[in-house]
This record gives C-alpha cells, sequence and structure tokens, in this order.
C-alpha cells in the first residue's frame, strides 16, 4: 500500500503539481490519486465541491429546519461526505464513483431556496 501511495505523490512531484492525467496510474487512496491524477488544480475544485455540497456554514447542516426536501438535502450531504471515508483509504482512481455523484447532485438540488427551485 506505501508503495501505491509514493506513486500518486511521485507523479505530483514530477508533473510539478500540474498531474498526469486522471486514469494514468493507480493508487491506493482517494487523495493520493486525486494530487497524482489532476495536481494542484483538480484537488482545489475537489475541495470546493465538497465545500458546495456540504454548506458547512449552513446552519441546515447541522439541525433540522423542518422542511423536508432541505431536511433529505442536509442528509444527501452527510452521506456525500461520509462515503468518502473508505474511499479515502481504498480508493484506486480519482473518481469517486457514480453513486457519489447523484448523491452530491441530490443535496445540491434540495438544499437550494424555494424561490430559485421553483424558476
Amino acid at each position: 500500500r506505501a508503495f501505491w501511495a509514493r506513486q500518486g505523490y511521485e507523479a505530483f512531484v514530477r508533473s510539478f503539481g500540474f498531474g498526469i492525467g486522471a486514469g494514468s496510474f493507480r493508487s491506493s487512496s482517494l487523495l493520493t490519486a486525486i494530487l497524482g491524477s489532476v495536481g494542484i488544480i483538480g484537488s482545489i475544485a475537489f475541495v470546493a465541491q465538497l465545500g458546495r455540497v456540504f454548506m458547512p456554514m449552513r446552519r441546515s447542516t447541522y439541525a433540522s429546519q423542518g422542511a423536508m426536501p432541505v431536511s433529505v438535502g442536509a442528509a444527501a450531504s452527510w452521506t456525500a461526505i461520509i462515503m468518502l471515508i473508505p474511499a479515502s483509504f481504498s480508493a484506486a482512481s480519482p473518481d469517486p464513483g457514480l453513486l457519489w455523484g447523484v448523491i452530491c447532485g441530490a443535496a445540491l438540488a434540495l438544499r437550494q431556496p424555494m424561490a430559485v427551485r421553483r424558476t
């Protein structure tokens, strides 16, 4: 496992932080796979996606707001974060998967303000 994790770090260093391209190598962790594959720019984009899905500054993330869609969206955002825990130790590629993308989409759609959703 250390060999595979080191491959991601070496790919990052040898590409001067740009990454060598998604699917170009295998790693033992989602974090090193993202870093080695897509570099700094892709890693920042992934973290921005996590922030947009999880919305850590919103009250609805930690407490029920009563509205069903918002509560389900908050649950989906927690699910998206929790799905990354095993992947951060075992994923061989930088792609978290289709199910993760669907859950993220549900979290984003259901946590939008009602006025935005109706239009």
